[in-house]
């Protein structure tokens, strides 16, 4: 991990060939995206007696 995103000029990790960076979410697929939105929208049913 790395702070702050995106990296500030001249940090030594952008100049590096052999690695690879990301942003924090890079991480989040199609299918964690799907299952984070539903289990908010079942706590919000919930929330309102639905």
């Amino acid at each position: 991990m790395f702070e702050p995103e995106p990296l500030k000029a001249g940090n030594p990790w952008g100049g590096c060939p052999n690695v690879i960076l990301t942003p924090h979410v890079a991480g989040v697929t199609a299918e964690a995206n799907e299952r984070v939105s539903t289990l908010i929208a079942a706590e919000v049913a919930k929330a309102l007696g639905a």
